[in-house]
């Protein structure tokens, strides 16, 4: 059992770093903020990452984003620009505060 979630762990990092540079890994929870209405929090997989036609990670002087956590990622894809978080929770925050501010 721990030999499997070691190599499984390994797998996992291995994977993460062949990530391109500005780009989220899978499993980074993000939202497209410019649509509001139909958004939602999600973790990313393969196929958002397919669609992302770029992605850049903010640098150290740029905003917050919309409240206390900062973005890992901003991606452009074809219905938006995505904001990437590192966590799940990150995420639900960040969208509610984008929410509560929206109207």
């Amino acid at each position: 059992m721990r030999t499997s979630i070691l190599a499984l762990s390994l797998l996992l990092a291995a994977t993460a770093s062949l990530a391109a540079p500005g780009t989220p890994p899978v499993g980074a929870h993000g939202f497209n903020w410019s649509k509001p209405k139909t958004a939602k929090c999600q973790a990313l997989t393969e196929a958002h990452l397919k669609r992302f036609k770029s992605c850049s990670a903010p640098g150290p002087k740029e905003s917050s984003g919309f409240g206390v956590h900062k973005p890992t990622h901003t991606c452009q894809a074809p219905e938006g620009e995505w904001m990437i978080y590192a966590t799940q929770s990150q995420c639900r925050d960040e969208f509610e505060t984008m929410e509560a501010n929206a109207y």
